[in-house]
């Protein structure tokens, strides 16, 4: 759960994408695909595929997994980057229900938290699970906190010297969060896990252990 797969296309880089599936939850996986424009596999592939249609897929890959301990678990996510998110969290929450699980997922506007039915059923299901939603752009009242999903994990907590993060975003998000979690708040490098989405020249979204 949170490794990624990479779809091959002829004449082209493959592109990667974060299964967001629990493993074994089907004999299938499933993305969630942010269609830029210009996109090679957003915009040219994915509107041309029918169900049947061959895709030469090469999975799993990468090493953002959820690991073990009793340590609480911080999740942070910007935009997409809830994909790998969601599949830790079907994984786990059921688990391993004696650890805290805190997701925190930002976009620009309340749209950009696409999946929030899911999040609920888990807020319903799961006393420790907790979900804090964020917008940088968005002036509506939708019960969201304001400004920038990484500082929100600073107002919450002085210290997480005893805690595990997890970010998967835009490299800046990923790069801002594991200066000040661990230069402020005492985290140890070592229980910063990140998977930062990069752009390759098409525009198409992806993981850069891709």
């Amino acid at each position: 759960a949170g490794q990624y797969l990479q779809v091959h296309l002829d004449g082209a880089e493959p592109r990667s994408f974060s299964m967001s599936n629990a493993p074994k939850s089907a004999d299938s996986v499933q993305l969630q695909v942010r269609v830029m424009p210009g996109s090679l596999f957003g915009e040219r592939v994915l509107p041309s595929l029918k169900p049947g249609d061959p895709v030469t897929v090469e999975l799993p890959l990468g090493d953002f997994y959820l690991r073990e301990g009793p340590a609480p678990v911080i999740m942070v996510a910007g935009g997409t980057g809830f994909a790998p998110m969601q599949s830790i969290l079907e994984d786990a929450l059921a688990r391993q229900k004696d650890r805290s699980f805190t997701l925190y997922w930002g976009a620009r506007k309340a749209d950009g938290l696409y999946a929030l039915e899911q999040v609920k059923k888990w807020q319903q299901k799961f006393a420790h699970f907790r979900f804090v939603g964020v917008l940088s752009d968005d002036d509506s009242d939708h019960g969201m906190r304001r400004g920038l999903v990484h500082e929100a994990v600073l107002v919450d907590h002085a210290d997480l010297a005893h805690h595990q993060v997890y970010v998967c975003g835009a490299p800046v998000l990923v790069s801002a969060a594991r200066q000040v979690f661990t230069a402020q708040r005492d985290l140890p490098p070592g229980q910063f896990y990140a998977d930062s989405f990069a752009t390759v020249g098409s525009g198409s979204v992806l993981p850069s252990s891709a």
